[in-house]
């Protein structure tokens, strides 16, 4: 009996202590936990694309910048030259406002293609601390793939927010 008394305590212990073991010392995890398990590259997450609107999925890559009033949404750079934003589900929570460039990061979640109005590339525009004329400049939607994510993990990541206002900071459409 104490045999079997210990095998469940050493059980319940180790299940406990490894819940987060895809978490390395120099990662940080942001929204839902996840085990990272085969993570889409921009080429692979492309390929699975064409001709779907959405795909769950896990996808990897390089942060380019991150939303600097909120920590709401970030981008993430793609192998045809742009960037695609990552946006936090529901505002749940954040990442870093900033020293997220260039460091590796996998999210879990959906990715899907959305036409972005004029007004809110604007928004995202001045999110992002463009210039007047650089926010003036933008006067058609566009459609971008994009990605709402669960759960995010950074590499050597800061100390990002547990969650986010939507409205006058941020406002997502």
């Amino acid at each position: 009996m104490k045999n079997l008394i210990a095998l469940f305590l050493t059980v319940i212990v180790f299940t406990n202590c490894n819940h987060d073991k895809h978490i390395t010392a120099s990662e940080t995890s942001y929204g839902a936990s996840f085990v990272k398990a085969s993570p889409l590259n921009g080429n692979q997450l492309l390929e699975q694309m064409q001709g779907k609107e959405r795909l769950q999925c896990q996808f990897k890559g390089t942060i380019n910048m991150t939303c600097k009033k909120a920590g709401c949404w970030m981008e993430v750079a793609m192998p045809n030259g742009e960037a695609m934003t990552v946006f936090m589900k529901d505002h749940a929570f954040a990442v870093p406002l900033e020293n997220c460039e260039g460091k590796s990061t996998v999210v879990s979640g959906e990715a899907f293609y959305k036409e972005l109005s004029v007004a809110y590339l604007k928004h995202l525009a001045e999110d992002a601390g463009k210039t007047a004329a650089e926010i003036a400049s933008i006067t058609e939607p566009k459609k971008v793939l994009a990605f709402t994510a669960t759960g995010v993990i950074i590499s050597e990541g800061g100390a990002g927010g547990k969650g986010t206002k939507k409205g006058k900071d941020c406002a997502h459409e």
